[in-house]
Formats: C-alpha cells, structure tokens, sequence
C-alpha cells in the first residue's frame, strides 16, 4: 500500500489513535464477499471538474443498483496538463478514503474497499449440480479478474491503456472484458440487470467484481451525469434581483449532494489549503479577540480566460462576472468570510489567438 502514509493521519477532531495507524486503513477498507463496482478505464477522462462528474456518475449507478462496494484501487484520476500529462492519481492521494467510509453506510453511499482476491474472487463447489460456496482454498485455479500489478481490469492491454500518449477516448475498452480464454465470467453485469441463476452458470470461476466505465468516446459515465443533470434541470425558474431576471437552478440530486458532503480533500491537501489561506490572507480577531485566519473560504474559479473562451466548450458557459457573481447570492454564499477568486491574470489580459498557457 504505497499511498497509505499519506492517508493515514486522518484526525477530524478526534484523539482516536487507531486513526493514525495503517491498520485503521486496512481495517476500514477491507472488502467483504459482496457485488463490487470496478472502474474499467484506466482513469476518469477529463479536467478536474469533468472527472468529478463521472466520478459522481459512477457512484450513482452503484446507488441504483444495490452494489454496496467500490474497488478502491480502480478509482484512478488522470493528469491533464504539464510533464506528467497522461498519467493518472491514486483516489487515496487527493481525497480521504477513511472518512467517506465511516460516514457512507449511514448516507447510503457505497464503502471504498481495498482488492483482496481470498474475498472478492474464486471458484465455486458444487454438489449435487447446485453452488453453494466459493471455494478459495487452492489459489492457483482462481482467475483473477483484477490485475493488481497494472491496476486494471484483468485481460486488457497494460502497453495501450498505461501509454500517456494514448487517446484512450478511441479505444472500446468494454469490449475488451471477458474476451480471452478462462476470463469470461469477469465480464459481469449488476445482479439488477440479469438474474442471478444465469449469471452463476458463466462456468465454475467466479467473481464479485462488476466492471463498469466510459469506454469509448465520451463514454457512458459522461452521458449518465449529463442524463442526472436533465433531470435536475427541469426544476429550474428564472427571478427577478435588482431589476434583473436570472435564473435558479435547483439544487443537485440527492446522490450529487451526499457525495459532495463526505468527499473531502486528503490531509496533505487540507494542510496545503490552510496553509495557503494563512499565508495570503490578513488574520483578524474573533469574538474571544483572538487572531485567526478565515475559516470559510468560497473558491470561484470562473472561466473568463481567452483558453476557454475560445475552447469547443466555452459556449456552453456563462462569460459575464456579474451573472456569475449574481449565481453567488443566497445559501451558497452564506455565511462565508472569504472569497477567494482564482483566476490566471495572465490569460485574461492575453490577446485571443495567443499561444500564452498552451500547457497549463
């Protein structure tokens, strides 16, 4: 486990010291013998937002099909930008697997559990032509499903996924799932969309590994989120502020908003945050008068630069300040101290056209 270091020391608060052990890493991420979701790409595809986005769509389809574990290790976030484009992040780098998973039971959300083959794959006994338990005492028969070495799905080509230069938007990666000899049964559908007989006759090796992804082009996942958004959408209303209509779009689903309020960023990054904010910002003194730096900071980042303005995407996104500013008003900005606006200065002031920031 080369990322559990950076994850371990999770506080939140408490003295707990089992939280600043591996063992309460392993412990809390272990699987048990139930329907898992694996992620097939090798990475969400993507910006930061975008992945986020699939992210989502991809814990809403384990919500609505009853599949109460995630594969942790497949949870891969790709690098976009700069010297390491192409390659990908582990999920336990940038946000805090321990809390999503003491707080997912209770917000009916999927736990993050580590691959532990003796668990998660096997091969079935049989008596009298009927399955009654998974048989995991002789490892060397079981088929694996899942390639621990590479992080993916087993039977997919490492060269081509793992290659930075790879556009793996034109590559059908589902298609690729159960294809060789022996690996048929990883090709596994939810238990929703099949019954549960047929599913166990695939033969004697089983798994309760399910692979689901984008594959190719923008993939599923992004068409999954944009089909949650229509929904969503359907309850927006314009109002009128300050002699001007604008439009309130509604609250995000209920799976959106309960991902949203046990993702939390992983405590390196939640250091790297603090310590931004005490060292740009001027402490002030509170009700106690004492000095304390602002402890509820909005970030905006609106996308006003010439990259984006120009970008295939960018008319789909509101250009003007104001509006944005305007979208800023009410529950989203209650009770915030600070704004913090972050925006490349650079960019703004570019002539359209320029190749300024090419690789930001």
């Amino acid at each position: 486990l080369p990322s559990v270091q950076s994850e371990v020391p999770q506080t939140d608060g408490n003295t707990n010291s089992d939280r600043s052990s591996i063992d309460y890493f392993i412990n809390i991420t272990t699987p048990q013998p139930l329907p898992t979701l694996v992620h097939f790409d090798p990475r969400f595809i993507g910006g930061y937002r975008n992945q986020h986005m699939r992210f989502v769509a991809f814990v809403n389809f384990a919500v609505e099909n009853s599949i109460p574990q995630l594969l942790l290790p497949s949870l891969r976030w790709g690098v976009g930008q700069g010297e390491h484009k192409g390659r990908d992040v582990p999920f336990e780098y940038l946000f805090d697997v321990a809390y999503w998973n003491e707080r997912a039971e209770k917000a009916g959300l999927p736990r993050l559990v580590r691959y532990d083959a003796s668990v998660l794959e096997g091969r079935r006994r049989r008596r009298s032509g009927t399955t009654d338990m998974m048989d995991n005492n002789n490892k060397s028969t079981t088929i694996a499903c899942f390639n621990t070495s590479s992080n993916l799905y087993s039977g997919l080509d490492e060269g081509l996924l793992r290659n930075p230069n790879a556009n793996i938007r034109r590559v059908n990666i589902w298609d690729e799932i159960g294809r060789l000899d022996g690996y048929a049964h990883c090709r596994r559908l939810p238990p929703s969309s099949v019954g549960q007989q047929e599913q166990e006759d695939v033969g004697d090796e089983f798994t309760h590994l399910i692979a689901h992804g984008g594959s190719k082009g923008v993939g599923r996942l992004w068409a999954d989120y944009n089909a949650m958004q229509r929904r969503r959408g359907k309850a927006k209303q314009n109002t009128t502020i300050d002699n001007r209509t604008i439009t309130i779009h509604p609250e995000h689903l209920p799976v959106e908003r309960t991902i949203n309020t046990i993702l939390r960023p992983s405590e390196a990054i939640r250091n790297a945050i603090q310590s931004a904010i005490q060292s740009s910002t001027t402490a002030q003194k509170d009700q106690q008068q004492q000095l304390r730096s602002p402890s509820k900071v909005l970030a905006l980042h609106p996308r006003i630069e010439h990259d984006m303005l120009h970008h295939r995407c960018g008319r789909f996104m509101e250009q003007n300040l104001t509006k944005i500013f305007d979208h800023l008003r009410g529950e989203c900005s209650h009770n915030v101290e600070l704004l913090f606006l972050a925006v490349n200065i650079e960019l703004v002031m570019a002539e359209p056209g320029s190749s300024l920031g090419s690789d930001l």
